[in-house]
């Protein structure tokens, strides 16, 4: 018998269990050209504004009644560049012992967790090209094509939209494969 031979006879006795790894992450980037546009326009409108609050401020000598107005669009200003602060900049995916946990980090890296999925309450995978943000939890930047998994979160069924790497896809859907199998 060729080596071969004997190595496709050992495929059944392996574990496979025993070499994935139990801990994985994935970092995806919001950096979409529409991310960067927005981002672009809410960076120059605070700029924008900062100035035209510093001609407020060389008219105060004019008159008092100019301080409201450059407290007014200092305050603007600062509350746009607030807003580029608090957008998404990733998402995290990341994967434990048989659970996926999703989570966006903002600008501040202030993370908030999105979903903690049970592998073994997943019901469905499959590819979508459209988000419906009423329905789906969305972790993933513009795409044309989404990672969409259906899954249980207690009484309610959720569908969860992402990018993963193949590698995580992989190894999410060989454990529940692994924990769906009935023999």
């Amino acid at each position: 018998m060729d080596c071969t031979a004997r190595a496709i006879e050992a495929l059944p006795s392996l574990n496979l269990n025993n070499m994935l790894p139990n801990y994985f992450v994935q970092t995806e980037f919001n950096d979409s050209e529409n991310e960067r546009k927005i981002v672009k326009k809410l960076l120059l409108s605070s700029y924008i504004i900062k100035v035209l609050s510093l001609t407020f401020l060389f008219l105060l000598f004019k008159s008092s009644w100019f301080l409201i107005g450059f407290v007014l669009t200092y305050s603007i200003g600062i509350a746009f560049r607030q807003s580029v602060l608090q957008r998404i900049a990733r998402f995290e995916y990341f994967y434990v012992n048989g659970h996926l946990k999703i989570s966006n980090v903002t600008n501040f890296d202030k993370v908030s967790l999105l979903a903690d999925i049970n592998v073994s309450d997943i019901i469905n995978f499959d590819k979508t090209s459209t988000k419906n943000c009423a329905e789906e939890i969305v972790a993933a930047t513009d795409s044309e094509t989404y990672c969409k998994i259906t899954y249980k979160d207690g009484e309610k069924t959720k569908n969860l939209l992402f990018l993963p790497s193949k590698y995580l896809l992989s190894l999410i859907k060989y454990k529940w494969k692994n924990e769906n199998d009935l023999s």
